[in-house]
């Protein structure tokens, strides 16, 4: 009766000792993994400081040009001689080609980066005065980048960037019709704050997750004859979802 009950409790313990030597197997291997994947890291291209990637943003992508003032066509009343136009810029689409050099290389983890992003959008613009379609922009943006993707070095699951900078603006690149021979602001630069999330995804591709904004800086004379709710200054915001092509 007692090598029955010590049989039993020996038979209870199997699946304990059955589960603790596949996860002893599991962390092994995965030990294993990020060895191998940090050596092949170290070895593909050491001495790489460039970095290539495409943006897609789709139905997130918002640009509104500064205010520009204007004498308004009625002189009935005193406080309606000026009024104001801006362009609204919405594109449904847009694409855009981002190079980042590293300045300075912290550690195999941690960077400090340079990029430049050129794009163009394709969605409508308007304003008071002007219909068009298309965008064309383009920002340079100093950053600090660490964990994946920071260096071609790091061997780290997740990584990040936030960077400040300047973005170049024009829209529309085509206009369809126009009211009067006055015509709104078409270019313009808006100091801008981005920040991105990067993995790889189950493709083994590094992907990152980016938002944008930026904010104009306004002049005095821009709020003169505005509707007091308005935004006086350009606005941009973007969200991109970025892919790797080197990494």
């Amino acid at each position: 009766m007692k090598s029955n009950f010590l049989i039993i409790i020996l038979f209870s313990f199997l699946p304990c000792f059955y589960f603790a030597q596949k996860n002893t197997t599991i962390k092994n291997v995965k030990n294993k993994q990020d060895q191998e994947k940090k050596y092949f890291l170290q070895q593909h291209k050491p001495s790489a400081i460039d970095f290539h990637a495409i943006g897609h943003s789709l139905f997130f992508d918002l640009n509104l040009s500064p205010i520009q003032t204007y004498a308004a066509d009625s002189t009935t009343y005193a406080d309606t001689l000026t009024t104001y136009s801006r362009i609204a810029q919405y594109s449904f689409y847009h694409i855009c080609y981002h190079f980042r050099l590293n300045l300075f290389n912290i550690d195999d983890d941690n960077a400090i980066s340079l990029s430049l992003s050129p794009g163009i959008g394709l969605g409508s613009s308007q304003s008071k005065k002007i219909n068009g379609f298309g965008a064309l922009t383009g920002a340079a943006q100093l950053g600090y980048e660490w964990g994946i993707g920071s260096t071609y070095r790091s061997a780290a699951d997740k990584g990040g960037c936030v960077k400040i900078g300047v973005e170049y603006s024009y829209s529309p690149i085509t206009i369809q019709s126009h009211k009067t021979a006055e015509r709104d602001i078409r270019s313009w630069l808006n100091p801008v704050l981005s920040f991105g999330f990067r993995k790889e995804n189950n493709r083994e591709k590094l992907i990152e997750n980016n938002f944008k904004i930026g904010f104009g800086l306004q002049k005095a004379n821009q709020l003169i004859g505005v509707n007091p709710y308005s935004i006086g200054r350009s606005f941009s915001f973007r969200y991109s979802f970025i892919v790797y092509l080197d990494h």
